[in-house]
């Protein structure tokens, strides 16, 4: 960022940002038996941000990506002023609106047009830019035909896109955006990043936290990375985003102090023939490869793959029946998946291996850039029924 430009006009700085949680272990028992509160768990007090500082100039969009837990929301709060830091010192310039969710505010038994004017209103707008903009909310969201409908009678995705439309269309001078780019089809996402850029052309910064690292290399001219509640890395997006795919890809294992580890992950790819990619598309079969080392001969292990959501949750699990008994070197482990009925978006795969010999478990975790885009005809506001139903099978080989 150029810091120095006397030009720069900064809509939101923060700085030696820092935000302490009280916490207390208190199940339900103790109070249930009559002790009281205080003696019965000391207070415990965790920082969930430290020292962060940051800034955001009109016209400008910034990225800021992390894995869960790193402190992403709590520093939304602290920016959008709902929450207030415990150290440190914040000033925003001018109105913010936040998509923390899109659809916050929303009644499901009021009309799509009521919902406009109810979460304009949150959004900032007067009476009259409401009135004025509401037909233009509803045709940016695509709803001109059930805009009086209550709300109760749109799928998800129309909720998602009236949403985005009506905090949007508030042209705010900072707009904080949680995790919510992929609403609608793709067609309808082109639409959502042009208006973005639109936003910051008229001057609006833009302050955009995800998981989908190709947004951010797409759309912002600097990026933080947070880790622990700490910035970890910062400047160009492509620098940004190769610090977290290496954060991430580093080998998580928990195992038995009485028992070390005796697998060891390597390599993996995705695709037939380690063909490097990214992702899969939606409606196609798709393939999984990953090498593992055996310390030791004859290893009995299970064998799990999860498929998550880029929030964390668990969209589907398998475990191949009678695992796999692995000889000491490098074995190649290789998923062949069936039709995966995702949506467009990021997700993460995981595979763990649980070592029956010494109970100690290793867990490998793709770094999170799992895209899946959709068929030409996806509908837009079909998301995957649960449980996912996905085949797949399931095979070892030496390297």
């Amino acid at each position: 960022m150029a810091q120095a430009d006397p030009q720069r006009q900064i809509v939101v700085r923060a700085q030696g940002l820092g935000k302490r949680y009280a916490r207390r272990r208190q199940g339900f028992l103790p109070g249930l038996l009559g002790r009281k509160r205080e003696d019965a768990a000391p207070l415990r007090r965790d920082w969930a941000l430290r020292d962060v500082t940051l800034d955001v100039g009109a016209g400008e969009i910034v990225g800021v990506i992390g894995r869960n837990g790193a402190g992403k929301s709590t520093l939304l709060r602290i920016l959008s002023r709902i929450s207030a830091p415990t150290l440190g010192a914040l000033s925003v310039r001018g109105r913010v609106t936040t998509l923390l969710d899109v659809g916050a505010g929303f009644h499901p038994d009021l009309t799509g047009r009521e919902n406009i004017a109810l979460a304009g209103g949150i959004f900032g707008l007067s009476r009259r830019d409401i009135a004025a903009g509401t037909e233009a909310i509803a045709a940016f969201a695509e709803l001109e035909a059930v805009i009086d409908e209550p709300l109760k009678h749109y799928s998800s995705g129309m909720q998602m896109r009236l949403g985005f439309a009506v905090a949007t269309h508030a042209s705010p001078d900072l707009l904080l955006i949680d995790e919510v780019l992929a609403v609608g089809d793709l067609a309808f996402q082109q639409r959502c990043l042009e208006r973005i850029h639109e936003l910051a052309r008229g001057g609006t910064g833009i302050l955009l936290v995800t998981h989908d690292l190709q947004a951010v290399q797409t759309l912002c001219r600097h990026a933080y990375l947070l880790d622990g509640g700490r910035i970890a890395a910062q400047g160009a997006p492509a620098d940004v985003v190769a610090a977290y795919q290496a954060n991430m890809a580093v080998r998580q294992s928990t195992a038995d102090a009485q028992a070390p580890s005796r697998l060891r992950f390597g390599r993996f790819w995705l695709g037939s023939g380690g063909r490097p990619a990214t992702g899969w598309t939606t409606g196609e079969a798709a393939t999984l490869g990953l090498e593992v080392e055996a310390l030791d001969d004859g290893i009995d292990c299970l064998v799990t793959i999860d498929l998550l959501s880029d929030r964390g949750a668990l969209l589907w699990r398998w475990t191949p029946p009678g695992g796999a008994r692995l000889a000491r070197g490098t074995q190649l482990f290789d998923f062949a998946l069936g039709i995966l009925p995702l949506q467009h978006g990021v997700y993460h795969l995981a595979v763990l291996l649980h070592d029956l010999g010494n109970g100690t478990l290793e867990t490998w975790m793709l770094p999170p850039n799992l895209r899946f885009g959709p068929q030409a005809a996806a509908p837009d506001d079909v998301g995957p029924a649960w449980p996912l139903a996905i085949d797949a099978t399931f095979s070892v080989t030496r390297a």
